[in-house]
């Protein structure tokens, strides 16, 4: 990984951005946290434990409201109860975008985001390799100044980020998964049983 001054770093309160953070300070580098409220159903709670993550490692959260858009696609991240489809269609796009803006005007060295290595055959577009390198070239470009996009999790599964973290002694009871807005996760749906498996021991 190249060695970055300071980054943006995006931070939803979940497992990836969490042991992304970790990782980041581990590696002596200055963060500072950026939270995007994009019309998610979790977006409060999500916000809520990225504040406390953010005030556990003694930084700042950042936070952009820009919830509005999400009334233009429905999904399981925006209505549940009317879509299971996972995919947000250019929520990555939407979230670097947001968080290069940031950096750009605090003069960071680039942006990081915890996209892990999708599972099963049909992996979300936005969290290709490619999608990454390519949208960091239109960045740079857009902004006469590289701007480098950091995606150390890129081929690591969800089980290999959660060993990072274990090493790195990341408060995993302190992070959000489930997709309902409930105080207490359902401990139903899918991201919590994924959160469940992994955790599993810990």
């Amino acid at each position: 990984m190249k060695k970055m001054y300071h980054v943006t770093v995006l931070l939803s309160g979940g497992i990836d951005s969490t042991v992304l953070l970790a990782l980041l300070l581990d590696q002596k580098v200055s963060c500072t946290p950026f939270f995007v409220d994009y019309g998610q159903v979790t977006a409060i709670r999500e916000y809520e434990c990225a504040k406390i993550i953010s005030n556990y490692y003694g930084l700042k959260l950042e936070t952009v409201l820009n919830n509005d858009i999400s009334k233009f696609t429905t999904n399981q991240l925006t209505n549940p109860v009317l879509s299971k489809n996972p995919f947000y269609p250019n929520r990555n796009l939407l979230l670097l975008t947001l968080a290069s803006l940031y950096a750009y005007e605090q003069n960071h060295d680039g942006i990081s985001i915890g996209a892990i290595k999708a599972a099963g055959t049909t992996p979300f577009p936005d969290i290709q390799p490619e999608f990454f390198d390519r949208l960091s070239d239109v960045i740079s470009c857009g902004l006469s100044k590289e701007l480098a996009i950091l995606t150390p999790f890129i081929e690591y599964t969800k089980f290999q980020v959660v060993e990072i973290g274990k090493g790195l002694n990341v408060p995993f009871e302190l992070t959000y998964s489930c997709l309902t807005n409930n105080e207490n996760p359902c401990g139903t749906c899918e991201s919590c049983k994924s959160r469940d498996e992994v955790l599993e021991g810990i």
